[in-house]
């Protein structure tokens, strides 16, 4: 197996630890557990753990691999409800609709029509790191029906302007933790 890796130019070599662990506490810094992280990239929990506790000082280079192609759609599809999700996608959501003249007001009457009892948006989604996937699904649906039409705020529109925030068009995948948005110097998660 070695010479075959090695005639295709697979890298053969064990990645230091402290590349592994740091992409690992981007990924947590986001809201995803160590759990979550686990099932996205097929390695058991006590391997994580044992990373992250300094234990290992390598690891194999396909770990590291999987690290950089974990498919985040994972992390929500498969959870049930009453369960928790990370809420930077939410984040992403509330502050395109804003930058396209969206209001917090207008999206709180469009998620109370999902069956949310929110009376907050502020407070809802800025305090935690993680929402319930309940929650996380109603603004998927609302961001989707909201983000086709411009809002009625063009003080919405100007306050997250001047914010940096990214419009629905910037994201090509708003699950994606490390995209960037296209078209801002300045943007932020």
């Amino acid at each position: 197996m070695y010479r075959y890796r090695k005639s295709m130019g697979i890298d053969q070599s064990r990645k230091r630890n402290y590349y592994v662990n740091e992409k690992i506490q981007r990924l947590q810094s986001f809201g995803f557990t160590q759990s979550s992280i686990a099932e996205m990239t097929g390695v058991s929990r006590a391997t994580l753990h044992n990373i992250a506790s300094r234990k290992y000082l390598t690891s194999d280079w396909r770990l590291f691999e999987q690290l950089n192609d974990i498919q985040y759609m994972k992390a929500f599809e498969t959870v049930q409800d009453g369960h928790y999700v990370p809420a930077y996608p939410t984040v992403r959501r509330m502050q395109a609709l804003s930058r396209i003249g969206w209001t917090n007001g207008a999206i709180l009457e469009e998620l109370r029509a999902e069956g949310l009892e929110i009376y907050q948006v502020k407070t809802w989604y800025r305090l935690t790191n993680h929402i319930l996937i309940e929650n996380h699904s109603a603004m998927e649906r609302v961001y989707d029906r909201l983000s086709l039409s411009p809002g009625p705020s063009n003080r919405a529109r100007l306050a997250a302007q001047s914010k940096g925030w990214a419009s629905p068009l910037s994201w090509d995948n708003i699950l994606d933790p490390f995209e960037r948005p296209k078209g801002l110097l300045n943007a932020t998660q």
